[in-house]
């Protein structure tokens, strides 16, 4: 008869690693930029989106992609990430990851290919296309909530390098866009840069996917991942509701001689349940939705209403969009090397951040009142504000909970984070609505 095997709720430190962890450990490195790339692929395929814009609106004159773009992609974010949060955690890490990794692979080859083969009715295209921003906004969820969960595992400076990464990755997309589209932009929607410049995001996603399927060979990443599974199967998500064909005498689950068993003197409480991560982190969680939330109500919202006396109107969301990309790299970096914030000061930087939303409708109710240099080092702060604020709290959310709830607090983070964007995205409509009226009224 096989013997159960027995796990504890207290993670056992590996004698094979050092109680330092830094550049200097073997594998450290490599850890790292496997979490750095991660980071970069999180923000590759909606980033490719966005920055062609105007290409799918111009082949799509009706189709209020502008909008409609936008909605589908938070609403799908925050469907799988809920699902992730509820029950998909339970399912296993590869099956999740490699499953993210390939939808996202095959969703950005297919984009393009469905805007440059000739022959496909418009309506065709337009519907796949849309249901290609649903599949890459699922395959990103999963991903990403996959990733931050581990990253929770792995450590604060695994957190602070998939917001790097996304940082990095950001600047790298935007470079790349203004590139192919100065040179490869001859045709009149622009899709022969689009696909080049997708094609670039297959590269990043395929790096990242090869990153992370080397991981388990890696003596630094290996101990760590056999820890995520531990708590993965020690650490239910919320205790479980009440069956009205069971009775209460009854255990919900039936034993058996291969069932893992948890050891006595483990804790009883609901240690791993997302009600008691969020009663201990809900500082970090909630300071993660007001900084992504107040972020995408002005960016890009009300940013894309920006004018400018000196810069030529095809240029200057460029302008624009550049200096967030790369003082949100800066922010996201900061957390590394300079830490201002703790658990108990978090929410200091809530007055500035709100200081954003009148500030900008008030540049563009009013344009031209403010200098070009202005508006672009609001928006260069703005980015510095979110990278840095947004950065600090994921890595403070963990430090709130015990071991074996850093997985589940890096997911809730997760989708503190897209709530707060897809909230943003509906704040920065009402925002508008708000900013033409009184427009009209002036």
């Amino acid at each position: 008869m096989p013997r159960p095997q027995l796990f504890s709720l207290e993670i056992p430190d590996d004698p094979t690693l050092s109680d330092v962890e830094d550049f200097s450990s073997p594998g450290f490195l490599w850890t790292y930029l496997t979490f750095y790339a991660a980071g970069a692929t999180l923000v590759a395929s909606w980033t490719c989106f966005v920055l062609s814009i105007d290409a799918f609106a111009a082949t799509y004159p009706d189709g209020m992609v502008g909008f409609v773009f936008p909605v589908v992609n938070m609403s799908s974010l925050l469907v799988i990430t809920l699902f992730m949060l509820v029950t998909g955690r339970q399912l296993p890490l590869n099956l999740r990851m490699i499953g993210g990794f390939v939808s996202l692979l095959l969703s950005i080859v297919l984009v393009p290919l469905l805007q440059i083969v000739p022959g496909i009715d418009l309506h065709v295209r337009y519907v796949a296309t849309l249901a290609m921003v649903i599949l890459t906004s699922m395959a990103s969820a999963l991903v990403q909530s996959s990733t931050y969960g581990l990253g929770a595992v792995f450590g604060p400076t695994f957190l602070q390098a998939i917001d790097g990464g996304k940082g990095i990755g950001a600047v790298v997309l935007v470079a790349a866009r203004v590139i192919t589209k100065w040179l490869y932009d001859q045709d009149t929607p622009g899709l022969s840069s689009v696909a080049l410049f997708f094609g670039l995001a297959f590269v990043i996603i395929s790096i990242s996917f090869g990153l992370y399927l080397l991981l388990p060979y890696n003596a630094f990443a290996s101990p760590k991942l056999d820890a995520y599974v531990r708590i993965q199967i020690l650490t239910p998500l919320a205790l479980p509701l009440p069956s009205p064909v069971r009775s209460p005498s009854k255990p919900a689950f039936s034993t058996s001689e291969t069932t893992p068993i948890v050891l006595k003197d483990a804790p009883s409480d609901d240690g791993g349940s997302i009600l008691n991560v969020l009663r201990q982190a809900w500082k970090p969680v909630l300071m993660c939705f007001v900084t992504f939330c107040v972020c995408l109500a002005c960016f890009p919202g009300l940013t894309t209403s920006l004018q400018s006396e000196t810069i030529s109107a095809t240029w200057f969301p460029v302008v624009l969009t550049a200096a967030y990309t790369l003082a949100d790299l800066v922010g996201k970096s900061l957390p590394m090397y300079v830490r201002l914030l703790t658990v108990e000061t978090l929410h200091y930087p809530i007055v500035l951040q709100l200081a954003f939303l009148p500030l900008f409708m008030f540049d563009v109710v009013h344009p031209f009142v403010l200098p070009d240099v202005v508006a672009i080092g609001l928006v260069a702060s703005l980015g510095l504000v979110t990278g840095y604020v947004g950065t600090s709290a994921m890595v403070l959310a963990p430090t709130t909970c015990s071991e074996v709830e850093h997985e589940l607090v890096g997911m809730t983070g997760s989708l503190a984070t897209i709530t707060g964007l897809f909230a943003g995205s509906y704040v920065g409509l009402l925002l508008n609505f708000i900013v033409q009226l009184l427009m009209t009224t002036a």
